[in-house]
């Protein structure tokens, strides 16, 4: 098991980036695996960020939509008809500077490739 501390001090520094707790897929694990035509949202407790210092945190992506759901919870929405291996890149930012970059990857399948009835 790897385990990450992350100590910070508000004295140390005057800002501290937006720290990603986990995210859909850490580096070298399977996709996200979705079927194309179909929307796929990805929300908590899927990922997981936080900013140290307490500031609010927004965030933009290369891919899809980045929103927040009813309770606050960040959310990434996408949805292809074109199947393909796509790299997503979900940057969190706060706005004295600080961005943490969440990176994983989504495979659309066509639909032809699910058994009958066996769709995500």
């Amino acid at each position: 098991m790897e385990v990450e501390i992350f100590c910070v001090s508000r004295d140390e520094r005057p800002n501290h980036p937006p720290i990603i707790l986990y995210s859909p897929t850490p580096p070298f694990t399977q996709p996200v695996t979705m079927a194309a035509g179909q929307e796929y949202i990805l929300h908590t407790p899927s990922f997981a960020v936080e900013d140290p210092d307490g500031d609010e945190i927004y965030a933009s992506c290369n891919i899809g939509t980045c929103g927040r759901d009813p309770a606050g919870n960040f959310m990434w929405i996408f949805q292809s008809n074109f199947p393909g291996t796509y790299t997503v890149e979900i940057l969190f930012f706060d706005i004295r500077g600080g961005e943490g970059i969440m990176k994983f990857t989504v495979e659309v399948k066509p639909w032809w490739e699910y058994p009958e009835g066996f769709l995500p």
